[in-house]
Order: C-alpha cells, then sequence, then structure tokens
C-alpha cells in the first residue's frame, strides 16, 4: 500500500513577532529544515493563520521560506487555507491557485476558507460538504467540544462548534484538520462519536489550554505528520516539536 504523506502547519503569524517575543520566522524555518529530512512528502496543507496583519509583504515572506520544500519534493502539492488573521482576497491574489477552497475529488476532501468564524460557514461550503460527503475536512477552526480554557470560548470559536461537528458527522466527514487552538489535540467530536477532530500544533506558539487567559506557554514550533491509505482514510497521525 503506498500511503500518501501530508504535512500539516497551522499559525505561523509572520508579522507576529510582538517585539521580540516569538520569532515567527525563525520557527518556521525549523519547521522546513525538520520536513526536508522526511523521505517522503506528498503535500503540504497549511490550515491558516499564514501572517498576523494580513499584508502582502508577511504573505511573500511566508511563502519564501516555504518554497525551500520544493527544492527537495519537486512534485509537491502546497495547499492553504485561510484563518482569522488572514484576508481570502489577498491570499489569492498573492498565493494564487495554491489558496484551496471546495472539494477536491482526488483527496476526498473539503478545503474551507473562513476568516470571520463569527458567521460561521456560507451557504456554498455547507453545499460542498452536503454535495459531495467528503472524509475529510481541512479548516482553520476546531468543531465540537475540544478542551481549552482559553481558546474554546465563544470570543475566539467558530459559531455553533458543536451544531457544526453534528454537520459535518451527519454528512459523513471522518476527520476534521484544523489549528487555532495552538495546542495539540486529537479527540471524538461529541459525545464519543466519530468523526474526529484532530488539531495540528502552531509555528508561533503553543498556549496552554488549562489557562484561562492568554498563556504562550510553549514557544516550540509544532507541526503534525499525516498518512492517508488509497481510500483517503486517515491511517496515522504524529504531532510534533521542534528545539
Amino acid at each position: 500500500m503506498n500511503n500518501k504523506v501530508v504535512a500539516q502547519i497551522s499559525d505561523i503569524h509572520i508579522g507576529g513577532e510582538y517585539n521580540g517575543q516569538f520569532d515567527c520566522e525563525g520557527n518556521l524555518k525549523k519547521v522546513v529544515n525538520k520536513l526536508i529530512e522526511l523521505p517522503k512528502l506528498d503535500m503540504l496543507v497549511v490550515t491558516g493563520d499564514l501572517c498576523d496583519n494580513h499584508n502582502e509583504e508577511e504573505y511573500i515572506k511566508c511563502t519564501l521560506i516555504l518554497h525551500k520544500l520544493h527544492m527537495y519534493f519537486p512534485n509537491i502539492d502546497v495547499l492553504f487555507v485561510g484563518g482569522n488573521h488572514d484576508d481570502y482576497f489577498k491570499m489569492s491574489m498573492m498565493l494564487g491557485d495554491c489558496v484551496a477552497e471546495g472539494y477536491s475529488e482526488e483527496l476526498n476532501s473539503v478545503f474551507l476558507n473562513i476568516t470571520d468564524p463569527k458567521n460561521g460557514l456560507t451557504d456554498f461550503q455547507k453545499k460542498y460538504i452536503t454535495k459531495h460527503k467528503p472524509l475529510n475536512v481541512y479548516m482553520h477552526y476546531p468543531v465540537g467540544y475540544c478542551p481549552h480554557k482559553f481558546m474554546n470560548t465563544e470570543e475566539h470559536n467558530i459559531k455553533d462548534p458543536i451544531g457544526l461537528a453534528k454537520f459535518f458527522v451527519d454528512n459523513g466527514v471522518k476527520d476534521v484538520f484544523c489549528g487555532h487552538y495552538h495546542t495539540t489535540y486529537d479527540g471524538k467530536y461529541v459525545d464519543g462519536v466519530t468523526p474526529s477532530v484532530h488539531i495540528c500544533p502552531s509555528i508561533q506558539t503553543q498556549l496552554n489550554p488549562n489557562a484561562v487567559f492568554c498563556d504562550p506557554n510553549d514557544k516550540r514550533p509544532g507541526y503534525s505528520i499525516l498518512e492517508f491509505n488509497e481510500l483517503n482514510e486517515l491511517e496515522k497521525i504524529n504531532h510534533f516539536m521542534v528545539d
């Protein structure tokens, strides 16, 4: 069986150094240098918050660093979905077809750009799900209930995360791959029912899930490696931190 190997990174926040508190560019370079050591890499998916202030210069810096992957994996696909710190129009202008939105038959996956979580999914995005009933969804925001005392609040969550999780379950979605919470988590959507939600660690910094305030308790960057079988079902997932 020839598994597809996908790297996922999230919450890069280029431009979000906050007076030297974080090293977003340096962290991204560290992760890229780890990824090029892999014996195989078919795809990289970035699940939102590429930059901090959604300006053109930050998108350029981000993509220049990621371009190194093409030197080692010439056939790699690099795909982006936007998060709350992104501007979908600017992403589309700067990154072109690499900005993924909609259904991929090849991957049996739906990619969702949601830059304003208070609006939830658009009607078109819901149709991607109801029409194609994909196995996998890539988006910035977790759905269902994920234990994080600071991020899992109405202020930071997507609209109606429990209802959205049930909507996915009803339409056959098996796994959701996301970021946003700046932590690592793998768990069931709701009430122990599959499918599952997988939160990728952040490039910028990790946040303490047990703190009710914004507590960057681990400044190491992280990434996830996903392996899919020939039916596009998730076979294995591992999360890694880089010192």
